[in-house]
């Protein structure tokens, strides 16, 4: 009886550990841009998935890489994100997955349209894209996510759903870099993380000085939640105190803005204006500046960056060790250094498709020499 029972329970058990270890992961196989659609909330939503060309060259069967992630939102009206910080991502050797909003919008706290006055559950769909990739065996061949380095993106109603849904998922996400938005509420928010707040100090649908009865914001903004007088400039002391800054220090990107960066903080955080700049403007020319900040916090894991590279630590003895990032080359060098990242041979554009050399060709045209001397 005993041995029968035993036989049983071994079996069952054995069923079970067969089981989850069979548990089928999802792999997706294809580089460039796919459209792709995931069950989520009782609703069948899309999303694309960009894997840049550069990620898939030169794959070794026996290698397993691993890139960053950005979940980036477009704004209220608009099918996808803006094309060109989505090639500046991809420039820098990023995987990008473009979510689609219910009605091209995104249920964000304040803002905005059908998905808001729905009550769409847009965080519940984040999750389960980020559940689906990250748990996925291979997001192209031989290329796997880092979890470590997930951050979002987005522009306008993106903007508020990037700063919303890093704060609803903070176990997901290292950073955001909301554009042209960013919730009001950061309550209850505790947890450090990278921060980079972009707009334009002439924006009249998302009002700089706040939403209020005397900067009024466009599509029902200033009346979802009474008078939201926070300015750009009250967002960003509430993550100073969020990531513990010790103060403040002013800079200018080279780009016509004027950036101020928070000084001992426990994770970059800085915003960014343009004097002139509108609720456009600034999400049109800030792609390279926005893919190099997330590139220096991605060095700053386990390495420096030093004139526009990241040096890995402990390589200050001997022949030095690079996680070489060259905006213009799209490249991540020595998958051993750093992150795991694209391993490539010291060429340059070796094995790059026509467009991505094309597209990473004309980012490098439009980037000040002081990107790589400071």
């Amino acid at each position: 009886m005993k041995k029968a029972l035993c036989a049983k329970l071994f079996c069952a058990a054995l069923g079970v550990a067969v089981a989850f270890k069979t548990k089928e992961k999802k792999t997706f196989t294809s580089c460039g841009t796919t459209s792709h659609q995931l069950q989520a909330g009782g609703l069948l939503r899309n999303y694309s998935l960009l894997v840049p060309g550069a990620l898939c060259s030169n794959v070794s069967s026996d290698t397993i890489r691993h890139a960053p992630l950005v979940i980036a939102f477009g704004c209220f009206g608009c099918p996808a994100p803006r094309p060109e910080t989505v090639q500046a991502f991809a420039a820098a050797g990023m995987v990008v997955a473009m979510p689609e909003g219910v009605g091209q919008s995104w249920n964000a706290e304040v803002c905005c349209g059908q998905a808001l006055s729905q009550g769409i559950d847009d965080v519940g769909f984040v999750r389960a894209l980020l559940d689906l990739l990250l748990d996925s065996s291979e997001i192209a061949p031989g290329l796997r996510l880092k979890r470590e380095t997930v951050y979002a993106f987005g522009h306008s109603n993106g903007g508020f759903m990037s700063s919303h849904i890093l704060k609803s998922l903070p176990a997901y996400f290292r950073g955001a870099v909301p554009v042209s938005g960013h919730i009001y509420n950061l309550g209850g928010m505790s947890t450090p993380k990278t921060m980079s707040i972009h707009f334009g100090k002439m924006d009249t649908a998302v009002n700089y000085k706040g939403c209020c009865a005397s900067s009024r914001c466009c599509c029902g903004i200033d009346q979802a939640q009474g008078q939201l007088c926070q300015s750009v400039d009250d967002i960003f002391s509430a993550w100073l105190k969020i990531n513990s800054c010790s103060g403040v220090s002013n800079s200018s990107s080279g780009l016509d803005m004027d950036c101020r960066q928070g000084i001992g903080c426990e994770r970059p955080t800085q915003v960014c204006a343009r004097t002139d700049g509108n609720h456009w403007t600034s999400d049109e020319q800030d792609g390279a500046h926005i893919a190099e900040f997330l590139v220096k916090d991605i060095c700053s894991i386990q390495g420096h960056w030093q004139t526009g590279a990241c040096k890995c630590k402990g390589a200050a003895q001997g022949p030095l060790l690079w996680c070489w990032y060259a905006l213009f080359s799209m490249i991540w060098m020595d998958s051993l250094c750093c992150l795991e990242l694209l391993p490539q041979v010291l060429g340059g554009v070796r094995g790059l498709g026509l467009v991505d050399l094309l597209t990473s060709l004309s980012l490098f045209a439009a980037i000040p020499p002081s990107v790589f001397t400071t």
